[in-house]
């Protein structure tokens, strides 16, 4: 999210892949539950083509400026916004009887990663094509939205864009790595807490300059 916004915002920024869990292997300082394993649900392959359009989501923020805009915006949708979800809570929406409340599932993979395996129902477009005005065409402004990617990062990316252009969005947690135990499915290496680095850290603060 951070690091998308940063670069909206003209910065060269970049995030570290698996956050701070793949920095060290002091679950204390992690905070979090780490990752330990896929959900092993199903996926499919049969390709769902986008063929219905919308009209874009409506918002005005009274700036001109770029920049100014991004910063109206990131300050009207980050403090109230859930931006992942995880697979154990997908799962459950998608299975629960009741197809009216599924989202719109967008897979932000390659177009052959998705051709692999995909969650049932999924559309593709690649994260770096989301923003592109021939695919925004296609994304829904009456059901929720979910990205997800290979674990996590670029379908964070997709979400925070879509989110800052009024969106109603959500990323998979951890990705098709959080979703599948096949590893031919999702076509990058997984985390493993067993091989991860452990690299040092510290309590000093550091105030902004």
């Amino acid at each position: 999210v951070a690091a998308t916004i940063l670069m909206l915002l003209g910065y060269k920024a970049i995030n570290m892949k698996f956050g701070f869990m793949g920095w060290t292997l002091n679950d204390e300082a992690l905070a979090q539950p780490r990752f330990t394993g896929p959900a092993g649900y199903p996926v499919e392959t049969e390709p769902h083509p986008l063929t219905e359009t919308y009209a874009p989501p409506s918002w005005k923020t009274g700036e001109s400026d770029p920049v100014a805009i991004v910063l109206a915006r990131a300050r009207e949708v980050l403090p109230n916004w859930t931006p992942v979800i995880t697979a154990d809570d997908l799962y459950e929406n998608l299975t629960d009887g009741d197809a009216t409340n599924d989202p719109f599932i967008l897979s932000v993979r390659k177009p052959e990663d998705y051709a692999k395996g995909h969650i049932q129902g999924a559309y593709n477009v690649f994260w770096k094509d989301v923003a592109k005005p021939e695919n925004v065409a296609h994304y829904p402004t009456d059901k929720p939205i979910v990205t997800y990617c290979y674990t996590g990062h670029t379908g964070e990316v997709a979400a925070t864009a879509l989110a800052l252009l009024g969106y109603n969005v959500t990323n998979l947690k951890y990705g098709m790595m959080g979703w599948t135990d096949s590893d031919e499915v999702l076509a990058q290496p997984r985390y493993d807490a067993a091989t991860a680095p452990d690299y040092p850290i510290e309590t000093k603060p550091h105030p902004l300059p």
